[in-house]
């Protein structure tokens, strides 16, 4: 009898554990990532890792002035992020791809558990390939938050500038400067910016002073200050978001005409590109942000999705909250409905992501009449505008 309880109690300890093992695989693992491996023996992924306590301490943040509290912070996180990076990469086998060329699509999966693409610096986590092998590592390293698949984005955007009334804030002066958007940086992340234009500055170093370019998952990356035609725009939507930013066209003047432009590239020529790119370009406004002054960050991109509650668990949200906690404000298009990237998507049931995030700022769209047309979910606050 005795025996038998001890059983029926191990029996019953043994179920406990695999379904609390079970949960905790469900949430911190994308389950679509089970399919792609099923079908393909890989997954491109966005590893998400745990944050280590924060090293500057409540103590000192009194005795240092906003920004320089926010710029160490920024550093310390930085160092942290590294080394937390270390800490997981080093369990895994990445050794034959460092025989791999940039551009390789060779890929062992019999042999390796991950092929690195992405490591942030602003942003406790990296990207790449995954395969089973390293999934069964990963989900049992205590160091890792989340392992999400890599998503598609798509390029978004409606007719806009007269709406918004932008010229009405052109005569306010604010301790003796016009609110033009003189003296800031905009970063933006899209298909890159025509730089010749003549009401983009006419070239290179004038109205877009620097940039960076990530495409293919992280398999083309370069700093566009090296390379300025890295990070030219093949599209025509990144032109296009830049023009509403800041151009200088004495018709179609830009909301904020003397602001300066990064113009960093993670969409590709047909306006499409993936998380970890995009993530990556937030990742290098963020940490160039002292350097270029950069205020602002803009992306007028998206997924397929709608969301009604706030998506703080997507891949991007740890890079957004990353720059907005150094005071950058982070605005992000809700999304334009399109029907041939995204079939069956609603226009009206709430911003994709990661508009959805909330330390995002999410934009709606209006037409031309000033009605709202596009993404405007219930339960998320986001601005009316085009």
């Amino acid at each position: 009898m005795c025996c038998s309880n001890r059983i029926k109690k191990g029996f019953l300890i043994l179920v406990f554990l695999l379904i609390a093992t079970k949960l905790i695989y469900a949430e911190r693992v994308d389950p679509l990532i089970g399919g792609e491996l099923e079908d393909k023996g890989e997954a491109s992924v966005i590893v998400m890792l745990k944050d280590e306590p924060e090293l500057i301490s409540q103590t000192d943040a009194p005795f240092m002035q906003v920004n320089e509290a926010k710029k160490a912070g920024l550093e310390q996180k930085k160092l942290m992020v590294g080394e937390q990076q270390e800490r997981v990469l080093s369990k895994l086998n990445m050794e034959d791809y460092k025989k791999q060329t940039k551009n390789s699509s060779f890929f062992d999966i019999d042999n390796v558990d991950f092929k690195l693409k992405h490591k942030y610096s602003t942003v406790n986590g990296f990207s790449g390939k995954i395969t089973k092998h390293g999934l069964e590592k990963l989900v049992d390293d205590s160091n890792v938050k989340s392992i999400q698949l890599n998503k598609r984005v798509y390029a978004t955007l409606d007719n806009s500038a007269p709406l918004i009334k932008a010229n009405s804030s052109w005569g306010i002066v604010l301790n003796g400067t016009n609110i033009t958007g003189v003296g800031e940086t905009v970063c933006v992340i899209d298909t890159g910016v025509d730089y010749n234009h003549s009401d983009l500055g006419g070239g290179w170093g004038n109205k877009v002073i620097g940039g960076y370019r990530s495409l293919n998952q992280g398999a083309d990356t370069e700093e566009c200050s090296l390379n300025n035609s890295a990070c030219f725009d093949d599209h025509g939507h990144g032109t296009h978001v830049t023009g509403i930013v800041a151009s200088t066209n004495s018709i179609y003047k830009g909301v904020a005409p003397d602001a300066k432009i990064i113009a960093v590239k993670v969409l590709d020529s047909t306006g499409s590109g993936w998380s970890d790119d995009i993530i990556a370009g937030i990742d290098w406004c963020t940490n160039n942000a002292s350097k270029f002054n950069i205020s602002v960050i803009t992306l007028s991109l998206g997924d397929c999705s709608n969301h009604t509650t706030y998506c703080n668990t997507d891949s991007e949200a740890s890079s957004i909250n990353t720059a907005v906690g150094q005071g950058i404000v982070v605005t992000i298009a809700a999304g334009n409905c399109n029907q041939a990237q995204c079939p069956g998507q609603s226009c009206t049931a709430g911003p994709s992501s990661p508009a959805c995030v909330e330390n995002a700022t999410a934009v709606g769209a209006v037409n031309d009449a000033d009605s709202i047309t596009y993404q405007r979910g219930l339960s998320l606050n986001y601005w009316r505008l085009a």
